[in-house]
């Protein structure tokens, strides 16, 4: 079942329609902006195939600029670029987050954000499908660098290597980030420290600092380093970043931890479903001091190829790696479960439920004290409404599918309110 757009606030379902479908008009806006009124701010522009929107929230941090809003975290395609420009007042420093979807889009967002500084993160599998190769893929993100002028600066992931490709491809200065000690801005010493965050010391041209973080996980120390760079570039003075970078909470459902009233935890990563987020997570997961592990999987989204079958067994097997139980939302169960199987899971510990509904039962009935509950899917499924219910809301929403991207299931507004005549609902 999905859930149809007139549901939501006239002005909401209106402004998804326009960023969407009116996204020529509003990069030309953006574009002509930045040619006026905004040409002497300093613009970061936040590329790659992962790790773009928590990288934009610590430079939205470290300018002093709102990090915690869903409409802010996730503005990366179509006309929302464009808007990201427009909406900030011209003389502040702003990021922007660019994704892309099909070939010839990165250079249209380029022209019209017009970046001082380029980050890329890194290039993964997720757009596989669309550009049908890495070199496909790099070369669409290559452009976010081609359009950099001389005097400006390229940030590049030194430990990765379409990221490092990309060097060749600039005629601005590069700066180089990563966990390798001979990047310029670097980490050591970094180590988990659930619930809280992580620890670590921060690097930069040779002067050590220690630095706690909210971002729970070694993989998002790569985000404070790319933006660290990115504010070094833009002139600000690494003491004035850390209290910022240190405040920072984790991006919604990117390793989100909820510590529940039994004293159970929550780790929601159930933004992204792409197969290449799952090693993180259960990197992630392993390492938790946890009485009992568990993996609650709903579907996989943006697959790099077809059959989708053996991703999911993939995933699968790599789950039973870590899991002590495992409970599959929705229909792939069978899909799941031949990876499971293949990696000698125990079908007594692996658990379906149809819905999030009877997935939030379950988990009301099961989960105790110390347990830790890491909810994986993709973001149009949903599964945030598992951790709403859990945490006390009154989750009423049945739907399968949400069609309407600029709005976080937390914020929803029919959460707690009963949904119109004959929608049905969720107990």
């Amino acid at each position: 079942m999905a859930l149809p757009v007139a549901w939501y606030p006239r002005r909401k379902a209106l402004q998804w329609r326009l960023l969407a479908r009116g996204w020529r008009p509003i990069l030309a806006a953006a574009r002509l902006h930045r040619a006026t009124l905004s040409r002497r701010r300093h613009v970061v522009l936040v590329t790659g195939c992962y790790g773009k929107t928590t990288t934009t929230r610590a430079l939205r941090a470290i300018f002093g600029l709102r990090a915690d809003g869903w409409a802010e975290l996730n503005t990366n395609c179509l006309g929302e670029v464009g808007w990201t420009v427009l909406r900030e007042a011209p003389w502040r420093p702003i990021a922007v987050e660019a994704g892309i979807g099909t070939p010839g889009k990165m250079r249209v967002y380029a022209r019209a954000v017009r970046p001082d500084t380029t980050i890329v993160t890194g290039v993964g599998r997720e757009h596989l499908r669309a550009f049908g190769s890495m070199e496909a893929v790099r070369e669409e993100k290559a452009e976010a660098v081609r359009a950099l002028s001389a005097d400006a600066v390229a940030i590049l992931n030194a430990d990765d290597a379409g990221a490092r490709w990309m060097a060749t491809q600039t005629a601005a200065r590069v700066r180089w980030f990563g966990l390798d000690p001979s990047s310029p801005v670097s980490a050591r010493d970094v180590a988990l420290d659930w619930p809280h965050g992580t620890r670590l010391t921060l690097v930069v041209d040779g002067r050590a600092v220690p630095l706690r973080t909210r971002l729970i996980g070694r993989h998002f120390v790569y985000p404070l380093l790319a933006a660290v760079s990115a504010g070094l570039a833009a002139g600000i003075r690494l003491d004035a970043m850390l209290p910022a970078l240190e405040r920072l909470p984790p991006t919604p459902a990117r390793l989100e931890p909820l510590r529940l009233a039994n004293g159970a935890y929550l780790l929601c990563d159930d933004y992204k479903g792409t197969p290449d987020t799952f090693a993180p997570a259960l990197a992630v997961l392993a390492a938790l001091p946890a009485r009992r592990r568990l993996v609650v999987l709903g579907d996989l989204n943006n697959l790099p190829s077809y059959p989708a079958a053996p991703h999911y067994a993939e995933v699968g097997a790599a789950v039973a790696r870590v899991a002590d139980e495992v409970l599959v939302v929705g229909g792939r169960l069978d899909a799941y479960g031949a990876g499971l199987r293949a990696a000698g899971f125990p079908s007594a510990r692996l658990a379906h439920a149809a819905d999030v509904a009877a997935a939030t039962a379950m988990l009301r009935r099961d989960l105790r004290d110390g347990d830790v509950a890491l909810l994986k899917g993709c973001e149009d499924q949903g599964l945030t409404r598992i951790a709403l219910a859990l945490a006390g809301r009154a989750v009423r929403c049945p739907v399968d599918w949400c069609a309407v991207r600029l709005q976080a299931c937390g914020d929803c507004p029919l959460l707690d309110v009963p949904l119109p005549l004959g929608a049905g609902a969720a107990p």
